[in-house]
C-alpha cells in the first residue's frame, strides 16, 4: 500500500467530521456511517469509486 496524499479540510469541515466520527458507536451500522461521513463531509472515497477508474 503507498502512502496517500496528505488532504487539507477547513478547519470546521474537518473538526464537524470528527465530531460526527465520534458518535458513529450507536449507528445501527457504524460501518456504512463512517462510509458515508467520510464521502459526504471529507469528500473522501475509495479509488474504486473513481469515474475515471479502467
Amino acid at each position: 500500500m503507498t502512502t496517500p496524499p496528505e488532504t487539507y479540510l477547513p478547519d470546521v469541515t474537518y473538526f464537524g467530521l470528527v465530531d460526527e466520527l465520534l458518535n458513529v458507536a450507536g449507528s445501527f451500522d457504524p460501518r456504512s456511517r463512517v462510509i458515508e461521513l467520510l464521502g459526504e463531509i471529507a469528500n473522501v472515497w475509495p479509488e474504486s469509486c473513481h469515474s475515471d477508474r479502467d
